[in-house]
């Protein structure tokens, strides 16, 4: 049972902080206070959760945790200041009703479809781009979910095309630079690559990178990170075409 006095103590400088586990709700006299700016990774220690209103908030993240929440059926985030929704919601598989209305969405989780029991996703007043507002009107998902995975192929497209076009053209004297500035263990580029062209190291050296550092990101970040890395290391050469890429892609859609 909630005790009113407590709100001093889970409430402080605007970040909600609680640990009773055993809440199957979060209780009105919180989620009627205002400008919350954060939500504690111990929230995922609430599973008996099931609906999570904190809409009118000032809420920028979601916690990592937040897919623990295993049991939650209904999330109501309207109207905070969210710029992405955490990975780990697509854990939920008891997730039916779904309103982030009001927030600062640009794209949504490319994996959004492994939500089976998602019925209803609310994205209204974002600024979304991935998928375009014809896209998500009326609430329906499976245009959504369409829409992500044709990104998803399209993505890795382009990703492959960065790849290659940075083997292609790296110069012999950069190499060794280039991979401390991808922090991939120089070691393992003398053992395993040694007999290989260039190209062929660089290729390699990608794949690593991706595979270590990169895990569990979409290629579209993917290659955001690769283009700030050659920014970063003032491979200016390698910048420029990687940008062009990017901006070929854009206008024509690839």
């Amino acid at each position: 049972m909630f005790d009113s006095k407590m709100l001093p103590e889970v409430f402080n400088n605007g970040i909600l902080n609680f640990d009773d586990s055993g809440l199957k709700w979060i209780p009105n006299e919180i989620l009627l206070m205002q400008n919350i700016t954060s939500l504690p990774e111990e929230l995922s220690e609430l599973p008996n959760l099931r609906e999570l209103d904190v809409s009118d908030n000032a809420l920028s993240a979601m916690p990592h945790s937040f897919g623990d929440l295993q049991n939650l059926v209904k999330l109501t985030v309207n109207n905070n200041r969210l710029s992405q929704l955490p990975r780990s919601i697509v854990s939920i598989k008891s997730l039916q009703q779904c309103s982030v209305k009001g927030n600062q969405l640009q794209s949504l989780p490319c994996d959004l479809g492994q939500m089976r029991s998602l019925r209803e996703l609310e994205l209204d007043g974002n600024p979304l781009t991935r998928p375009p507002g014809g896209v998500y009107d009326g609430k329906q998902l499976y245009p959504i979910v369409q829409y992500l995975r044709s990104a998803v192929v399209r993505d890795e497209k382009i990703l492959q095309k960065i790849f290659i076009s940075v083997g292609n053209n790296i110069a012999d004297e950069d190499f060794k630079y280039f991979c401390m500035k991808l922090r991939v263990p120089e070691s393992e580029i003398e053992s395993k690559i040694r007999t290989m062209l260039l190209r062929e190291k660089t290729l390699q050296v990608l794949s690593q990178w991706r595979q270590r550092r990169q895990e569990g990101i979409g290629a579209a970040e993917v290659a955001h990170n690769l283009l700030r890395i050659l920014i970063m290391a003032d491979l200016h050469y390698l910048t420029t075409r990687v940008k062009a890429i990017i901006i070929y892609a854009k206008a024509i859609k690839l």
